[in-house]
Order: C-alpha cells, then structure tokens, then sequence
C-alpha cells in the first residue's frame, strides 16, 4: 500500500469529528497521515454551508499542493464511517478521481436556471428502489491525484450558486473539462452517513466557537 496519502477531514461547521467515524479511521487499513482543518473564527459568520465548506476544501488543496510528498489527496468527511478497506477499494480502479456514493439526508434541491451537464451525464443524485437518495457526486469519501488538485479548485462559480451545484460538482465538472478520468463506486464500500439527528450540531458549534482555528497533521499512530 502507498503511503503517499494525505487523508484529509474538512471541518467546515462542527468543531468535532464523531466518535464512530473516528474510531472506523483507527481501523481503515494503510499508511497515510491526517490532516484537520476546521474554519477560521473571522469566518465564522461568513457565508452559508456550501461557502464554508468550498473555503475549507479550497485550503486543504493548498495545504497539500504546498507538501510535495503526497500524491494522492483522501478526503473522508466527519460525517461519513468508512470501512478499513477503504483506501485499496478507491486505489484499485487507478483513475484520476475516484469517489464512492452515500446515502443523502436531504431531497435534492430545486435548480433554477440552466444547469451546466457533466460530460459525462454523471447524475448527482439517484433514488432506489426503496425511495432513499444517494449522492452521487459528494467528496465525503474521495481519491484524487495531484495532478488533477494542481489543475482543479473549490472554488469555481463559489460566490454563485444559483445552478444548485456545490463544490463537489463544480469540482467534477473541471476535472472532466481537462480529461481527468472519474470512477463513481456506488456497492463496493459500506459507507454510512451519520444524518443531522445522530449530530450534536449545537456543542460542535459552541466548541468551535470556544477554540482557535487550527491545522492539525496526524500521523497514523497518533489516532
């Protein structure tokens, strides 16, 4: 297994990872070193959701381009329990970006306007035959190469959101414009997505509130 990986948790509106999914990263098989990045306290009071979040993702993809020694990029949300294999399911189809499907906790939003198609038709959510949705497009569970990250950014169209995309699909879209190969995985991994009630939102919010900003690199034997 490469231990090239930066495995990355975005922390763009709780001050907290959740216990089982840190306990499922103790047990996710492979070398590779955490990183954290929680918001800065000026923002805060900036912006909505997908802002936040496309401003941490944007800060990660800097911190790695500037730390030469990684190659691949993981990003696990601090949402989303993986199993132990997750790392060699998304290595496995070699491709440019490789992301697996979770299930959603909200209904799709209503676009307005033109929304501007992936090449490749890529929908961003799908329902079953259950009527649960999945996302399709999210980077809660994603692998991407450095030289897509050196060409690619979160923060394409942020200020305008009026297509209903986020940074998950902006970022997609770029990766697909420039040639990059994308894997969608939708049965290979288990994941689960811990939904709003099984959140503490409020005590992540006030312990965010309470502490600084922080950039925080774990090696894996600290976890």
């Amino acid at each position: 297994m490469v231990n090239n990986i930066l495995l990355a948790i975005p922390l763009p509106y709780s001050g907290n990872i959740d216990p089982k999914v840190e306990e499922s990263l103790k047990k996710l098989k492979g070398n590779f070193d955490i990183f954290i990045l929680r918001d800065a306290l000026e923002d805060l009071n900036k912006g909505d959701k997908v802002w936040r979040i496309s401003k941490c993702r944007e800060n990660i993809r800097e911190y790695f381009l500037s730390h030469k020694e990684y190659e691949y990029l993981l990003f696990i949300d601090s949402d989303i329990i993986v199993p132990e294999n997750t790392i060699e399911v998304l290595m496995k189809p070699n491709s440019d970006v490789a992301l697996h499907i979770y299930e959603a906790e909200i209904l799709p939003p209503r676009i307005k306007g033109k929304v501007p198609p992936l090449k490749e038709k890529i929908p961003t959510w799908k329902q079953d035959e259950n009527g649960k949705m999945w996302i399709l497009s999210g980077m809660g569970c994603t692998l991407i190469q450095r030289k897509v990250l050196e060409q690619c950014n979160f923060r394409d169209r942020v200020e305008n959101w009026h297509t209903g995309y986020g940074e998950d699909v902006s970022f997609l879209i770029q990766a697909q414009d420039k040639g990059f190969k994308t894997t969608i995985l939708e049965k290979q991994l288990d994941l689960k997505h811990l939904l709003k009630t099984e959140l503490d939102r409020e005590a992540f919010w006030k312990q965010l509130k309470d502490n600084p900003s922080e950039f925080r690199k774990w090696s894996r034997e600290v976890l």
